[in-house]
């Protein structure tokens, strides 16, 4: 065949092959109603990697719903309604690497925490006395379109992370009385104007996961120089040279 009839050839194939497209395309429309919905796509607003998370050459991900979500925990905490303050976004993103670090290292040890599911719900009953309760946590869920499944992902993934620091690093798990009878003396907990013998139970419960979130981040200075955190997409009130990008 000459090039010009391979041109000719090419013109009208061309055609064909859109319209074919366009039926296949309208056939599997009407066939399904989820084709005829839109498609969101799922926003990246931080890439991190580390050597406990699989290296440079395996990069991990937080989406902006995500991020929007634990913003939101941690604004709601302090019971302030200016959610969009850049530190949030920050301490949240600290927060997420730092726990999924540990989160790693302790299943690299092969020895899941004792009581997971029991740990998990109480890392769950925390949380919401954090916020306000329950009914606050699952609104906020909701706002930000975190699924039910994905926060007991990040629960779970909390858990993991304590009982890292608990066999390793430092106790938090079953604080001392004296202990937690200072911390019920001194420290900014939710549980003002209660005895401390009806409140002891919480108070240790909250105590724990209070360490875990000191002991997170000072785990993540010590390693900020083998930790590699890029904010990809923030939205417009957040800075992209956040202290967490390097």
């Amino acid at each position: 065949m000459t090039r010009g009839a391979q041109g000719s050839v090419s013109r009208l194939l061309v055609p064909l092959f859109l319209a074919a497209a366009l039926v296949s395309s309208a056939t599997y429309s009407r066939s399904s109603h989820a084709a005829t919905a839109s498609v969101e796509i799922e926003r990246t607003a931080v890439r991190y990697s580390s050597p406990e998370t699989g290296g440079a050459g395996k990069p991990r991900f937080i989406s902006q719903r995500m991020l929007s979500f634990l913003a939101r925990l941690e604004a709601i905490a302090e019971r302030n309604p200016n959610i969009s303050e850049p530190r949030y976004m920050r301490a949240a993103s600290e927060r997420y690497v730092a726990e999924d670090m540990l989160n790693e290292l302790l299943i690299r040890s092969g020895k899941e925490p004792d009581d997971f599911p029991k740990l998990v719900e109480a890392s769950r009953a925390d949380l919401c006395i954090r916020v306000g309760g329950c009914p606050v946590l699952d609104q906020a869920r909701t706002l930000e379109g975190v699924e039910e499944a994905e926060l007991t992902a990040m629960l779970r993934r909390k858990v993991r992370a304590a009982t890292y620091i608990d066999r390793t690093v430092t106790q938090i798990f079953h604080p001392a009385d004296d202990e937690l009878y200072d911390a019920f003396r001194t420290a900014q907990h939710p549980f003002r104007g209660q005895t401390y013998d009806t409140c002891k139970v919480e108070l240790s419960r909250w105590l724990t996961f209070e360490k875990l979130r000191v002991s997170e981040l000072e785990f993540l200075q010590s390693a900020r120089a083998r930790v590699r955190i890029v904010a990809l997409f923030l939205p417009p009130s957040i800075p992209t040279s956040s202290p967490t990008s390097s």
